[in-house]
């Protein structure tokens, strides 16, 4: 999944820099809360036990 992640954005970093602080906003997340980044990408229902 990061890989697809890494892909993608250097695929737009050429044309949206902005895109590269996104990026890094999302791996910020995910090292905090790994779980949360996947939900948000997979659409995960485990929202249950919160």
């Amino acid at each position: 999944m990061i890989a697809i992640l890494i892909s993608f954005s250097f695929d737009r970093m050429k044309y949206e820099p902005e895109a590269v602080k996104g990026v890094c906003n999302l791996f910020r997340c995910e090292l905090i809360e790994e779980d949360a980044l996947l939900n948000f990408f997979m659409g995960d229902a485990d929202d249950s036990e919160a």
